[in-house]
């Protein structure tokens, strides 16, 4: 996968949704949403995992190709009745905390079976996003794994992100998000 800063700088992610979204505009390396949004674009008729849907951003981001399936999933409720609106078509709201075992266990197979993982959870201390990674490791997950937030916390660059084998990872904080955005390959393709 080649992942071009001009293609992704210059991508119109505004087409999604009829709302207005001010983060969608914002250049790469300010916002991860254009990153999000052509990622998604260089898989069809895969399963998409988004993990802390927060406002539902991210989500949205995702489902750019329609062929896809996103599964957005938080522990909390924070999608305003405006932003449910794009929720009926490929996107799916959860509400089950992924970083417990048992609600895991219950949504394995669609997560080992996702082509792609966006994970941004709180309290962004490394410590979740690193047992959740090795979790994926362990079971054989083959698809990527990319995360928000992996520079600006002190917990997130030593529990998590320093963590991972240098060859398995790439930051890509210049297309993502200014608080670092990062990429983990769980297959023999290089990024």
């Amino acid at each position: 996968m080649i992942i071009d800063y001009n293609t992704i700088n210059n991508l119109n992610i505004m087409n999604i949704t009829d709302i207005f979204l001010e983060e969608f505009i914002k250049e790469s390396g300010k916002e991860h949403y254009k990153l999000l949004s052509y990622l998604s674009t260089q898989y069809n008729n895969s399963i998409i995992i988004d993990i802390g849907t927060h406002k539902g951003y991210s989500a949205l981001a995702l489902s750019s190709n329609k062929t896809n399936t996103i599964h957005t999933f938080d522990i909390i409720d924070k999608i305003n009745e405006k932003n449910k609106l794009w929720q009926n078509n490929n996107v799916y709201f959860h509400n089950d905390d992924l970083m417990d075992n048992n609600i895991r266990n219950k949504w394995e197979t669609t997560i080992l079976n996702s082509s792609m993982i966006f994970l941004d959870i709180d309290p962004h201390d490394g410590k979740l996003e690193y047992e959740f990674y090795n979790w994926l490791k362990d079971n054989n997950y083959k698809g990527i794994l990319i995360c928000d937030d992996i520079l600006y916390f002190k917990g997130m660059r030593d529990n998590f992100w320093y963590r991972i084998p240098s060859d398995h990872k790439i930051d890509v904080t210049h297309l993502g998000h200014w608080s670092g955005t990062g990429i983990i390959r769980f297959h023999p393709t290089p990024l």
